[in-house]
């Protein structure tokens, strides 16, 4: 119980420390077609690229921004994340190198421009690693997300988003096994 209090108190302090300059940059566009491309291409007001995305090709991700603009109707009619999430996956899925940490990280960041959040805790590479220790078993790659209800109560707190504890997952997984 106590290595939860402590993992969510580090989390918190870092948060404040480290902004997600991604995520404010993608919910200050203008449009929802400049969200789109910022959150595609990975990129904050300093024009750098996050670093879960440094090692991507750059022409790769603007292919992936392309391909999602040609459906912002349709994004725009996203009315949940579950949603959004579905449809990014489902265009990153036809573009060469885009990856499942890109895909919710893209959805994440359009979903913050629309004011749309993970109502479930989605999982990828160092989340899906993380839930897996946690549980103590192994979750198949067809497993998208997982409820916080299977969390253990002390990390499930209800002022933490499912985005916190998606990133909570990701980043003390190697906490998790103490």
């Amino acid at each position: 119980m106590y290595k939860f209090q402590r993992i969510i108190r580090e989390y918190r302090a870092y948060v404040i420390e480290n902004p997600d300059t991604w995520l404010i940059h993608c919910k200050k566009r203008r449009s929802l077609t400049e969200a789109i491309k910022c959150a595609a291409e990975s990129i904050n007001h300093k024009k750098k690229r996050h670093p879960h995305q440094y090692r991507l090709i750059k022409e790769d991700l603007s292919l992936f921004a392309n391909a999602l603009l040609i459906y912002e109707l349709e994004i725009n009619d996203c009315q949940d994340f579950d949603e959004l999430f579905v449809l990014v996956e489902k265009i990153g899925a036809t573009v060469k190198g885009i990856g499942e940490m890109l895909i919710y990280d893209t959805a994440e960041r359009i979903g913050c421009f629309k004011n749309v959040e993970p109502e479930n805790i989605y999982l990828h590479a160092g989340t899906r690693k993380g839930a897996e220790i946690l549980l103590n078993k192994k979750l198949s790659k067809k497993i998208k997300y997982i409820s916080r209800d299977l969390l253990p109560e002390t990390l499930n707190n209800p002022s933490l988003s499912c985005s916190q504890l998606e990133d909570i997952l990701c980043m003390y997984k190697h906490k998790f096994k103490d």
